[in-house]
């Protein structure tokens, strides 16, 4: 659903820029209250992705598996550590 499927020029590519492919499903993530995506960290976001330098959804969560869940990358406590620490 999120890639450009086989027999296209552009195989495996997403279909359209990350947040918003995540928000076709999950609408009610966009909220006030949610963390903000598609922005530039103010600090240096160490062993996570980034895209073209911006944190999005696939920065804390992993869409291709589940070792945490809800789909994140790491134990909650720990991910939000990464970028805000104590």
């Amino acid at each position: 659903m999120c890639h450009l499927p086989t027999g296209t020029t552009k195989v495996g590519e997403l279909k359209k820029k990350l947040s918003a492919l995540c928000l076709d499903c999950h609408r009610d993530r966009k909220a006030p209250a949610e963390h903000k995506v598609d922005i530039v960290p103010a600090m240096e976001v160490k062993g996570l992705p980034l895209s073209d330098g911006m944190i999005t959804c696939v920065t804390c969560h992993d869409p291709h598996r589940n070792p945490h869940g809800s789909l994140l990358r790491m134990k909650a406590t720990d991910l939000c550590l990464v970028c805000h620490p104590v």
